[in-house]
């Protein structure tokens, strides 16, 4: 498992710099080392889950995805604000680190934190899965207690994007483009995958595990996926349409939005 986490992120650190050799104003080289330091941080916590569908896989994807964009922003404007780049990739990355049972330093075995003085029981022998319901709350925890994070991110910010990073919740606040964005991100990972319907299974048995496969409207497991391409255009695609459009501005943002289609 160490030799894969090592290839992807070798491979993410090309696509870094592929992405940044488009042009990005002024202190090029701190961006790039930032934006990779991102990708190894969330890699390597996610490669500790046993979520079926929140997993290592699932957080290369979403890196991807969020790089794509950040490409199309620069190609369609010419430039983007760090910032604004930063945000995006590590909203994309960090919104469901919180998914992982003893990630944060208060947990204990059985006994997950999901807020300040606020603590849940878990069955040990339930995967990560188990805390869908809290991921947000703990992921906006573990990003406000890492350093490296707080150093270079807003937290305000931080926090909207991780609480819009639902896939089986929909938006009804006005959001900031990063909220959308990042929501977008996990939206098209799920739908552009290669292995979309194998992936669709693992979403389906994580919500059922985290008790939230109501949200999507169907329990059994041959009709949400028969229908789930209902739910992504009744529910999902107004949020993602925005971004959908975006990434027609390069040629990995494309193939992303080809391999999504090719799937409803």
């Amino acid at each position: 498992m160490i030799r894969f986490i090592d290839i992807s992120i070798a491979q993410l650190d090309h696509e870094v710099k592929s992405v940044l050799s488009r042009g990005y104003g002024n202190d090029i080289a701190a961006l790039e080392e930032q934006m990779s330091t991102l990708c190894r941080m969330a890699l390597t916590v996610m490669a500790r889950s046993t979520s079926l569908f929140y997993s290592f896989e699932h957080t290369v994807m979403c890196a991807r995805v969020a790089l794509q964009i950040i490409g199309s922003i620069c190609s369609r404007h010419g430039f983007i604000r760090h910032p604004e780049a930063l945000h995006i990739l590590a909203g994309s990355l960090f919104s469901n680190v919180g998914i992982i049972q003893g990630l944060l330093q208060d947990d204990k075995k059985g006994r997950m934190v999901t807020g300040e003085g606020k603590v849940i029981k878990v069955e040990t022998n339930s995967s990560d899965s188990i805390l869908w319901k809290h991921r947000t709350s703990r992921s906006y925890i573990y990003v406000e207690r890492e350093n490296i994070l707080q150093n270079l991110l807003n937290s305000d910010v931080m926090s909207s994007a991780i609480d819009n990073s639902h896939i089986s919740k929909i938006t009804t606040k006005t959001v900031s483009m990063t909220d959308k964005y990042c929501r977008a991100v996990q939206i098209i990972s799920l739908m552009a995958h290669p292995n979309y319907t194998k992936n669709l299974t693992k979403l389906y048995w994580s919500a059922v595990e985290g008790d939230v496969i109501g949200e999507f409207g169907e329990k059994e497991l041959s009709k949400f996926r028969k229908n789930f391409k209902d739910y992504f255009w009744n529910h999902l695609y107004t949020d993602a349409s925005e971004t959908i459009s975006l990434l027609k501005e390069t040629d990995g943002g494309r193939e992303l939005v080809s391999a999504l289609y090719a799937h409803l």
